[in-house]
């Protein structure tokens, strides 16, 4: 399913101000898509892009404030451009007609909401699927799902790892 995308470079996101980031919630990608069960063979980050895990931080939140944890993105990513870029992992997602039009939605609007003083977001947000699961035709369902609603991105990791100008290791 190689498409065109747009390239991005990675650039350590620990300035960024989110709403109770600590020093354990940036962490490698590799490490990220890993915990959240990305395949072994389909993890091509390198140890030194990092990025951040905003299931963390709500967790941390929610405990804090005695509240139930609020829906976020998944990951976080900052490139080059100061651009933030938000994806939500789908590997332990089997079923892709369950997906939730309201709830991306919900989760993209949340994610902006904890970062402080930050506006410049990328126009995308990300899905990521393994290779396994996204298929030409479900793929093909998920366009038509989020038509008009937003603009979501459905990608395998390998397309994700495109995005970073990235060669195939």
């Amino acid at each position: 399913m190689a498409e065109t995308f747009k390239k991005y470079n990675i650039v350590s996101p620990s300035h960024l101000r989110i709403k109770g980031l600590e020093p354990q919630d940036v962490r490698s990608v590799h490490d990220i898509l890993q915990a959240e069960g990305c395949p072994k063979g389909e993890n091509c980050f390198a140890a030194g892009e990092m990025g951040i895990c905003l299931d963390d931080i709500q967790t941390r939140n929610a405990r804090r404030n005695h509240t139930d944890k609020r829906a976020s993105a998944d990951m976080l990513v900052l490139d080059s451009q100061n651009r933030v870029i938000l994806t939500d992992l789908k590997y332990r997602c089997r079923n892709i007609r369950n997906l939730s039009v309201q709830e991306i939605k919900y989760k993209s609007q949340e994610s902006k909401a904890l970062l402080q003083e930050h506006t410049n977001f990328d126009f995308n947000f990300y899905l990521l699927f393994s290779s396994q699961v996204l298929t030409q035709s479900k793929l093909s369902v998920i366009r038509r799902k989020f038509d008009n609603h937003l603009q979501v991105q459905p990608l395998t990791t390998e397309d994700f790892y495109h995005l970073f100008a990235h060669d195939i290791k």
